[in-house]
């Protein structure tokens, strides 16, 4: 029977696979339902799983299967680079959560890149546009320019939320896929980002603050136009630098800073900001007409020498508790409340909306399979009208 034919695999890379995302061998084999000499016996060589087998294993992984089939070791997602600032006592080995988010996340974004690249789309010109000699302030007026974001415009925003979808909206308008989940601790990353000609991701931990999602995103557009991946969580680096990797966040934590808040803008709120206030009273006050962290404002303070290095960290960690009040009073209303966002909503924001318009379109067109959409999107075939409502398309469910 077709489910008995033995899958002709490379016993390494089942184990390179299994590694990689994290797991040992008796959660592997929990998870696909198999014995666990069993799956010893596949990654030493003495057994073949079945292809039936083949595939589970390549799910629980998060690889496809044609990865197995490979004579040698991959190279991928482990040569993302680490700008994480992490206790010393902390391991810099990516937790299994982690690591297969980056793995699905990369896999996503090598599938669009090659499928837009074949399909004739043009690369996209910002993508390593600058380098980390162009000015700070010049590259966050290009990342504004591109995306068609000016300071008024964010100014009318009603709430920071509504500034955070703005800049989500206009970075996925220009080609960026911006998945949004939850499912990471903040303090191991609060982003990452996949550079690429013709598909840049960026992931977004939405259970930070929506402050500090915001940050994130515009640190990770600055990535983008140096041409950087890598992984970070913006902890611990103020204005020094000891490494060419500090070096790098330093950079991009002052381009997101200019590119949320501009020079004139900033000097015309503070201005306006009452002398007779204490300093975080005029920061809040700068703050809320912006639309962005108290932080951002902190930090341009710190840039001017308006304020020292410990009056800095002091108000950092005022406002970083602040969040976690704030978060923990919205995660309480949002238990109580009787509304929940649709889960097909949710499953566009986890997939980002340009991965998820490009799937669904060729699918409905017949250039795609139902099994390969599904599969890339990590939904059944029947969802597809209810998912393809949240990105703005309409089609008709084929029959």
């Amino acid at each position: 029977m077709p489910h008995s034919i033995k899958a002709l695999i490379t016993p390494s890379l089942m184990k390179w696979a299994r590694e990689q995302a994290g797991l040992d061998i008796a959660t592997a084999a929990e998870r696909i339902k198999r014995p666990q000499n069993e799956i010893q016996s596949w990654e030493d060589g003495t057994l073949q799983p079945t292809l039936a087998q083949a595939r589970k294993a390549a799910e629980v992984y998060r690889r496809s299967l044609a990865v197995f089939y490979l004579s040698d070791l991959p190279q991928g997602f482990q040569t993302l680079r680490d700008f994480r600032h992490l206790p010393n006592s902390q391991s810099r080995t990516y937790s299994p959560s982690l690591a297969q988010l980056i793995q699905l996340i990369e896999h996503r974004k090598n599938w669009l890149s090659n499928w837009l690249e074949e399909d004739g789309v043009e690369p996209l010109n910002f993508i390593g546009s600058v380098s980390l000699n162009t000015p700070a302030s010049n590259i966050a007026d290009a990342i504004r320019n591109k995306l068609g974001i000016n300071p008024e415009q964010q100014m009318k925003c009603k709430t920071r939320r509504e500034t955070l979808n703005l800049w989500i909206d206009k970075s996925e308008e220009i080609g960026i896929n911006i998945c949004r989940q939850g499912d990471i601790e903040c303090e191991e990353s609060r982003g990452f980002v996949l550079a690429d000609k013709y598909a840049p991701f960026i992931y977004i931990n939405s259970s930070d603050a929506i402050v500090a999602q915001l940050f994130t995103l515009a640190h990770e557009l600055a990535h983008l136009w140096i041409n950087e991946s890598g992984i970070s969580n913006m902890e611990g680096l103020i204005q020094s630098a000891n490494t060419d990797d500090d070096k790098i966040e330093v950079f991009c934590n002052s381009i997101a800073s200019l590119s949320l808040l501009n020079e004139n803008t900033f000097k015309s709120l503070w201005k306006h900001t009452s002398t007779n206030n204490s300093i975080e009273d005029r920061i809040n006050a700068v703050s809320e007409l912006a639309k962005v962290s108290e932080e951002v404002v902190a930090r341009r303070l710190l840039d001017k020498n308006v304020i020292t290095v410990l009056q800095y960290q002091q108000l950092r960690q005022s406002f970083i508790k602040r969040w976690k009040r704030l978060k923990d009073e919205e995660r309480s209303k949002t238990k109580d409340s009787k509304w929940f966002p649709s889960p097909h909503l949710l499953r566009v924001l986890k997939n980002g909306r340009v991965l998820t318009r490009v799937v669904l379109t060729s699918y409905f067109e017949g250039s795609l399979c139902g099994a390969d959409a599904s599969n890339l999107l990590n939904v059944k075939i029947n969802h597809f009208p209810k998912i393809a409502e949240y990105t703005g398309l309409v089609f008709n469910h084929k029959g």
